[in-house]
């Protein structure tokens, strides 16, 4: 399947994270990206390190699929609540 635009890519990204498809989940992150936890400042840059914070998460991808219950955004800005 082609990805055509940010939201399909940020949907697609949010279904494989409900799913616990990881590998989906890693496929669709840029090589830059940068995901940051407000509640304690922490920033992650690179596909590889978020990818090693996941795995690392106790329980790693054997965590239970998280819900995704609001998405908003636009265009490279995207925020998922809480899970």
């Amino acid at each position: 399947m082609s990805v055509r635009t940010d939201r399909e890519v940020v949907d697609r990204y949010a279904t494989a994270m409900g799913a616990g498809d990881f590998e989906t989940l890693f496929s669709l992150l840029a090589d830059n990206v940068v995901e940051v936890y407000p509640q304690s400042g922490e920033r992650f840059r690179g596909r590889e390190s978020v990818r090693a914070i996941i795995e690392q998460y106790p329980g790693g991808k054997e965590m239970p699929n998280p819900a995704v219950e609001d998405l908003v955004g636009v265009e490279d800005r995207w925020v998922l609540t809480p899970m």
